[in-house]
This record gives C-alpha cells, structure tokens and sequence, in this order.
C-alpha cells in the first residue's frame, strides 16, 4: 500500500472457476460486515452466481458494475427471511478503502457449448473479486491480432459467461503490438 493506493495482489494458486467464485465470496463477505453476521449459505450463494451469470451483455455487466449512483448491489434472502443488499462495488471506495485488485492466470475453463474444447485464460484482473480485465498473452513474433481471434472464439463458444459475464475490457498483447 503505498500512497494510499491499492496493490494488485498475485493469486497463483487460483486456477479454477469455483475457485474464483469462493474468492469472490470471501470477499464479499469480509466487505459487508454491517449485513452479515456469518458467511454465506450455498443457497444464500446461490443467488449471488445467479444475479452474476444473469448478465447477458457487457452493457449490462457495466451497468450492473456501476450499479445506482455508484454503488453495485445484489439482493439477497437470507436463510432467517432477513433480506439484505449486499455491496459488490462503491465506487467512491475505488483505488482506496475496501476494494481488492487481484491478479489471476492460467484459469481452467470448462465448455461452454457441447463439442468444444475446455480453454484457458491466460491473466485475469479482478476487482473486488470479479473479473474486469482479459489479457491474452502472445510470444514475440506472434502477432496481437491472434490474441483477439482468439478472444473472439472464446465469445462464440460462450466463454464469457457465468462468472466472466462481467468482463469490460479484452486486450491481447504481445511484446511489440497491443489491441
């Protein structure tokens, strides 16, 4: 931490998809302590994946993201019939106060459709837990361009889903081009 910004932190030994939505939890779960008084149920869980992979476009990931004046919520029914807003993003809390910036690569992705192959994502950047950022990686000589395809196939095969479904940014990059 310094200057008061936040750091990314490393996490290589998330590799998975259920891995990501346990981190995700977590830290949803560290920052709502006003609405929670234990961790989440799977059931109460549940309905946070849902709300997630509900998303449908990156429009609507980036309004759910920005969330009401700034502030992205889920709705939750707690297992005791409380009903709470859990707070995923404020935006006045970004680059200081409780937001996570984590980095992830190699992720294992299962298909999607059926006949596909699984794939794997090389580097992620999650804030507060969900994935913002796709970086495709290309060695030198390799063209950027390739990166891009690439991404382009992982959107027809339905890549971006679930929990990628909040994806805003893609850019494949190699040691002399950028896209």
């Amino acid at each position: 931490n310094i200057g008061g910004t936040k750091q990314w932190e490393y996490l290589p030994e998330i590799q998975t998809t259920d891995q990501l939505w346990a981190n995700f939890k977590h830290i949803l779960e560290i920052n709502n302590p006003d609405k929670l008084t234990r961790p989440l149920s799977k059931t109460e869980f549940a309905q946070v994946e849902e709300e997630i992979s509900n998303l449908d476009t990156p429009y609507h990931a980036g309004q759910f993201l920005y969330g009401l004046n700034g502030k992205s919520q889920v709705e939750v029914d707690l297992d005791d019939n409380h009903h709470v807003f859990l707070t995923v993003f404020d935006q006045d809390e970004i680059g200081a106060g409780n937001t996570v910036y984590q980095i992830v690569n190699q992720i294992q992705r299962e298909p999607v459709l059926a006949g596909r192959k699984s794939r794997r994502f090389d580097t992620t950047l999650l804030v507060n837990g969900l994935p913002i950022i796709q970086i495709e990686e290309k060695a030198d000589g390799v063209d950027a361009k390739t990166g891009l395809n690439q991404m382009h196939q992982y959107i027809a095969e339905q890549q971006y889903t679930g929990f990628y479904s909040t994806l805003q940014i893609l850019v494949a990059i190699a040691p002399h081009d950028v896209r």
